[in-house]
């Protein structure tokens, strides 16, 4: 479906309360379903608004976390298709 970036500051406290919740970068990376040694490394780059989330992704964190999708879905990025993902997103939860 694709990736999704989020306005850095909104994107980090969102990864940081997943994280705080599982107790710790790697846990979160294995409750996703990231396996490999690399995993820590996925987790920062999306903390540092280095790395787009996949939606499938950030509809598991937003679970974790406790925090509403459409909440999320007012801090996507703001580029030229910014639009087209707040309509793919809202379209693949049900909005």
């Amino acid at each position: 479906m694709g990736s999704v970036a989020l306005e850095r500051k909104f994107g980090k406290e969102l990864v940081e309360k997943a994280v705080r919740v599982q107790g710790s970068k790697y846990a979160l990376a294995m409750e996703l379903g990231y396996y490999s040694k690399g995993s820590g490394k996925t987790i920062n780059d999306w903390m540092e608004g280095k790395a787009k989330i996949p939606y499938s992704m950030l509809e598991k964190i937003c679970e974790i976390a406790g925090v509403p999708l459409e909440e999320v879905l007012r801090h996507v990025y703001r580029t030229h298709d910014s639009r087209h993902a707040h309509e793919s997103i809202g379209h693949a939860c049900g909005y």
